[in-house]
């Protein structure tokens, strides 16, 4: 095997790899027709003969000095990122700021803030049908307390969904606990308390009102310690949280309501993607890109734009295996995609969407992953994705890449860990995922979804994997709920919940709604689970 001639790393990683499920998914080649012409990969078959992906093939040595450099790395590659975070996060102190250390542990935060993304999304998603169901209790209307936080909870919905929470806010009324929050929520009253519920900085060390439960409190201080610039100390009040608890809790034993503040949600990946940003403060080249990401998802757009900005005004004619390895980018030129793709979203999402428009010109589309990242982006100002920008049999791309791999021939001493380890497959999975993404984006949800049953590790279905990465599972349960499909996307959180412990707060949304729909259905909640 290749990997007992060039070192035990790379062995060690093929063998923990190959049970992943890492192997190529062949279909039958698109021959082309009146309705389906052949796609044209000849621009992917050349930007292929001088990316990473051939790099390792011809010589594994970099490849086995980067995940010889400490145990992240090889973490990362298992698919498992809060335990890469943790190993990374040891060598930081010391790691100078281009350290390969820096742009892993920012790598593995990321995965992990995209992941909570996707599960406040769905408590978001679900959240309407959810309330449905707690009024529709026999005993809610005895419950004024009931009534009042279910109207904070979607005027806090109507927030993040960018609605218009007014009407919730003047429901809100009398001698319930609801309404001191109300208050806050509206910018009344101590000016800490209003900060708090606005995630910002000035609302770290405030006395909020009675009603909210210990943990509703720590995720709204963890959103002001990354308002506040203080990652790390978001980081270890989010330690603490208790999973499953719930932010309001109405009334006791049996009768015990549980309700979930879609805001408060988002804490998680807005800490997470603070210790990216803070792991990558003083980074250069390609690792910039990644900073930029962290720093949306930390709700600091302004900075995201500001350092994409500086990115692209010169772009590095170079990167680092560490910048591009298990990713969706084959070299610098589909970086520099990703990079104005991502641009047009910070503006869009700041409001500028006129000067979004034009970068999407800008954006390279000669190969399908370009072509995926310019439908991407393009959803951000009002497009409807391009359904035709990924083909329709992956193995067009995967078999383009496999060719160029097969023409190196038996000198490249590297072709069988990139085979081991599944690089070509894993590459495809990511620009696979992000075309689900632009479907689901730009109102095709059904092939979205479908777009990422096919990106899945079918040796490990709906499981955490190499291939099957923590946000693409997360992402996929949220869009499974989207779909009317709860049980499906329970399936997908139920299996997650070893690696990512923040899936029992939605997972027990979504018993009770498809408890309440067995009752309506077969009149017996055991048939819901």
């Amino acid at each position: 095997m290749a990997g007992r001639r060039i070192g035990s790393v790379t062995l060690m990683l093929a063998l923990v790899l190959a049970t992943g499920g890492c192997k190529k998914r062949e279909g039958p080649v698109n021959e082309g027709s009146a309705a389906a012409p052949p796609v044209d990969v000849s621009a992917d078959r050349a930007l292929a003969r001088k990316s990473w992906i051939i790099d390792v093939a011809r010589d594994p040595a970099p490849l086995v000095a980067l995940a010889g450099s400490g145990a992240g790395w090889a973490r990362l590659f298992e698919g498992d990122a809060a335990a890469a975070l943790s190993a990374f996060e040891s060598e930081l102190a010391s790691a100078a700021s281009e350290s390969p250390s820096r742009v892993g542990a920012a790598r593995a935060a990321l995965e992990l803030a995209e992941a909570h993304l996707a599960l406040a999304d769905l408590v978001a998603v679900a959240t309407p049908d959810y309330i449905k169901v707690v009024l529709g209790r026999p005993d809610a209307s005895g419950m004024p307390e009931l009534t009042a936080w279910t109207r904070f909870v979607l005027a806090r919905h109507a927030q993040v969904t960018g609605a218009d929470p007014a009407e919730h806010w003047k429901a809100i009324e009398g001698p319930v606990a609801a309404t001191a929050w109300r208050q806050a929520a509206i910018g009344e009253g101590d000016a800490t308390v209003v900060a708090l519920l606005a995630g910002r900085a000035e609302g770290v060390d405030a006395e909020p009102p009675a009603g909210g439960t210990p943990a509703f409190t720590r995720r709204l201080k963890v959103s002001a310690l990354v308002s506040a610039g203080r990652a790390v100390e978001a980081r270890r009040l989010l330690g603490g949280l208790e999973a499953q608890q719930a932010d309001v809790v109405v009334g006791d034993g049996e009768r015990a309501v549980a309700l979930r503040d879609p805001v408060a949600a988002l804490a998680p990946a807005r800490a997470y993607a603070a210790l990216a940003a803070e792991a990558l403060r003083d980074a250069t080249g390609w690792a910039l890109l990644y900073r930029a990401r962290a720093e949306l998802l930390a709700g600091r757009a302004a900075d995201a734009s500001a350092t994409l900005e500086g990115l692209l005004k010169a772009p590095p004619d170079r990167a680092t295996l560490a910048e591009l390895v298990l990713s969706g980018s084959l070299g610098v030129e589909d970086l520099r995609a990703e990079a104005l793709a991502l641009r047009v979203r910070v503006l869009a999402e700041s409001g500028q969407v006129d000067a979004a428009r034009p970068l999407l010109a800008q954006i390279p589309i000669g190969t399908i992953g370009q072509r995926v990242a310019r439908t991407w982006a393009g959803t951000f100002v009002g497009e409807k994705a391009d359904a035709e920008a990924f083909p329709d049999d992956r193995g067009v791309l995967t078999r383009a890449l496999g060719d160029e791999l097969a023409a190196l021939g038996q000198a490249a001493k590297g072709t069988a860990d990139v085979a081991a380890l599944g690089l070509v497959d894993r590459y495809a999975d990511q620009v696979q995922i992000r075309f689900a993404e632009a479907l689901s984006r730009g109102g095709n949800e059904a092939l979205g979804v479908k777009m990422r049953e096919e990106a899945e590790d079918k040796a490990n279905a709906f499981s955490p994997s190499p291939r099957n990465r923590l946000p693409a599972l997360a992402c996929a349960a949220r869009d499974n709920v989207g779909l009317g499909r709860p049980r499906v996307a329970l399936k997908y959180l139920s299996r997650l919940a070893e690696k990512l412990p923040d899936v029992a707060g939605p997972s027990d949304m979504l018993r009770d709604l498809l408890t309440a729909r067995a009752m309506d259905q077969a009149g017996s909640a055991a048939a819901g689970q």
